[in-house]
């Protein structure tokens, strides 16, 4: 059995207009069979046309959007985290013998320190009780507002973002487009150091799942710039 999995934020805030299309793009032209998403408006009211789903606003003051996962396949519930909203979980159970712990998460800033890395802690602790369990398949995207690359600039520590993915690897936990791209890759197109490749979106797995991936890649078209200002990564597993 083959399954693709794709991370995209969707920029719901943004280009709510461009949801359909959005929406055409993950389950019709790419059809893919799970996707991680952030940014990603109530699923009633946008119209998902993927059967499963889990999904709650992220609060504060965005009530609008939050974090979710879509799914062609059954979606069962998993450990739910303090952090709900910034953080969503699920299991996929489309063979019974691999079932897949997924995990949506989603980078805010920490309005006290002025940094991103410190809610990516905050989430890596609250998911300890899945990350712990070796024995589970996971995996686990999303808009995380992370990259070595910002480490010394705005405002992070010289070695903030890299701390947070070696927390990670700590776990287990393997980048699954270590092995496909040519690193800086960006995933996110802003408005600010056009010339510095942002890569702020991630798909990482257990060694069981990354071992098993037979194709990945960041999806960058015309038709992706129209529709979010983020590019998704794409991940392809033979189960």
């Amino acid at each position: 059995m083959v399954v693709k999995i794709v991370t995209w934020n969707m920029a719901w805030w943004s280009h709510r207009a461009r949801i359909n299309e959005a929406w055409d793009f993950l389950y019709d032209d790419i059809k893919a069979d799970v996707a991680l998403l952030t940014e990603m408006g109530d699923p009633v009211q946008s119209k998902c046309p993927f059967p499963y789903y889990k999904w709650q606003n992220i609060g504060m003051n965005r009530l609008y959007w939050g974090s979710g996962i879509v799914s062609r396949h059954k979606l069962d519930d998993c450990y739910t985290p303090p952090s709900i909203g910034a953080l969503m979980t699920a299991t996929l159970s489309a063979q019974k013998n691999t079932p897949i712990s997924l995990i949506s998460m989603y980078g805010i800033e920490d309005k006290a320190s002025k940094s991103y890395v410190a809610n990516l802690h905050r989430y890596i602790s609250d998911l300890t009780p899945i990350l712990k369990d070796r024995r589970r398949n996971i995996v686990i995207g999303g808009d995380w507002n992370a990259d070595i690359q910002l480490d010394g600039r705005n405002g992070n520590t010289a070695n903030a973002n890299r701390l947070f993915f070696e927390r990670l690897k700590d776990y287990g936990l393997q980048d699954c487009l270590a092995s496909s791209v040519e690193y800086p890759v960006q995933t996110h197109r802003h408005n600010s150091d056009v010339d510095f490749p942002w890569q702020l979106d991630y798909i990482y797995a257990s060694s069981a799942i990354a071992n098993r991936i037979t194709d990945a890649r960041v999806i960058d078209t015309p038709q992706i710039r129209e529709i979010s200002d983020h590019n998704p990564i794409e991940v392809v597993i033979e189960m």
